[in-house]
């Protein structure tokens, strides 16, 4: 179960990256303007493209449900029940948030919600495991 904390936060991670990465890969600046504004105070960051937007906001959708599972994974280790649906459920999730970015970014508008479904879901299985 550990395993799965920090691959789910090693995703929250490349996550916030992403969202950067692709505010000043589509912004249209050189390679010296980006080093510039991202060593400096960022008073220019770039507005954020669509596709920006979009990590961004599949970034603030894990922010949601990411103090949920730390703490289902956290209470099933405590609790010694740290296998079985347990674990299943926690690779469920990761997985679905992992397949859950690039739907979000490239803008699949069905999948990404049957993925989000899968991932929310897998949280209830979580819950009930510690029953």
């Amino acid at each position: 179960m550990l395993t799965l904390i920090l691959l789910v936060l090693g995703l929250y991670v490349v996550q916030i990256y992403l969202v950067s990465i692709l505010c000043f890969s589509e912004s249209g600046l050189s390679n010296g303007e980006m080093v510039t504004v991202g060593m400096g105070s960022r008073d220019d960051t770039p507005s954020l493209t669509v596709r920006g937007s979009r990590a961004e906001r599949a970034l603030d959708n894990l922010k949601e449900s990411l103090p949920i599972f730390i703490t289902l994974a956290i209470l099933a280790i405590m609790l010694e029940k740290d296998s079985g649906l347990a674990v299943t459920s926690a690779t469920v999730f990761f997985i679905a948030r992992v397949l859950y970015v690039p739907l979000y970014v490239k803008g699949v508008p069905f999948l990404r919600s049957g993925v989000w479904v899968v991932a929310f879901l897998s949280l209830f299985a979580m819950a009930f495991s510690l029953v």
